[in-house]
């Protein structure tokens, strides 16, 4: 973005906007990314806790 500002005879304020919009966009597809992979690593790390809980207390019981 600074080499197109740099290169370009854009005022300070259209550098601003395009700044801004680019800004907004990377952190609304950083929670959008956030929020759809939220399930699978929820699930993912509850079969290993699962998986986890069942050793320890097999263990537990048989000695």
């Amino acid at each position: 973005m600074a080499t197109y500002l740099a290169g370009s005879d854009a005022k300070v304020a259209r550098g601003l906007l395009v700044s801004i919009t680019l800004s907004v966009t990377h952190v609304t597809i950083a929670i959008i990314i956030a929020a759809v992979s939220l399930p699978l690593v929820s699930i993912a790390l509850g079969s290993v806790v699962r998986r986890c809980c069942r050793r320890m207390s097999t263990a537990a019981c048989s000695g």
